[in-house]
């Protein structure tokens, strides 16, 4: 968890969902995903995948492993930007240990088809703090337990990826994943934090990330 109260940037066209009010966080089930069924003509549905939705909060349940300690993770709302925020600090005292993160969805999937996600993201280190006290942390996004996306990392120089911005300034990302199956799979982003390497650690980065907007072709 960071110590700093940071505000985040965001641009007019942000294609992150908006909500005017708070988003709970008290549902944990990992519920199946609505699709989009906006229809197309009776020629087009046979070529053309119907292209899932899960930008909704509400689609999404979380998970940890038991080792979170002191820090925020669920979903917030900042100047009309929902996000998930994943703050929690890792008890643990042993490298390996870590503290691991999920929240997952369900979404359809047509075989042959690439689903391409955009999000947007941003770290957030704990600053004042000495290296050797603070902890980084990292996310990537999996489909059926595989990572199908970069690492994106708070210290590229502690866990290698994509360097996340450092005051939770946001930026927009996305990678594809072509459909090997039909059917629904597991979608979930997966938040990594070390275990704490001395007594010292007094404190672990932050991770915000939107819940991505998904394309077909």
């Amino acid at each position: 968890m960071t110590h700093d109260d940071l505000t985040a940037t965001t641009s007019a066209d942000d294609r992150a969902v908006r909500r005017r009010s708070l988003v709970a966080t008290g549902v944990w089930t990992l519920p199946v995903v609505a699709m989009a069924t906006a229809a197309p003509s009776a020629a087009a549905s046979l070529s053309r995948a119907v292209c899932p939705s899960i930008a909704e909060a509400y689609q999404w349940g979380r998970l940890d492993n038991g080792n979170g300690t002191q820090g925020p993770s669920g979903f917030e709302e900042e100047d009309g930007v929902v996000f998930f925020r994943q703050g929690s600090d890792n008890a643990k005292w042993f490298l390996g240990v870590d503290l691991d993160v999920t929240l997952g969805a369900y979404m359809a999937v047509t075989t042959g088809t690439t689903y391409t996600f955009a999000f947007r993201a941003g770290g957030n280190t704990a600053r004042g703090i000495p290296s050797v006290a603070r902890g980084p942390q990292s996310v990537r996004f999996e489909i059926e337990g595989a990572v199908v996306s970069p690492v994106y990392s708070t210290d590229t120089s502690q866990i290698s990826g994509v360097q996340l911005s450092k005051e939770f300034s946001w930026g927009d990302y996305s990678f594809e994943w072509v459909a090997k199956t039909t059917g629904a799979v597991n979608v979930r982003w997966h938040f990594t934090v070390p275990g704490k390497r001395s007594s010292q650690r007094l404190g672990f980065d932050d991770i915000r990330v939107t819940m991505p907007v998904i394309t077909c072709s």
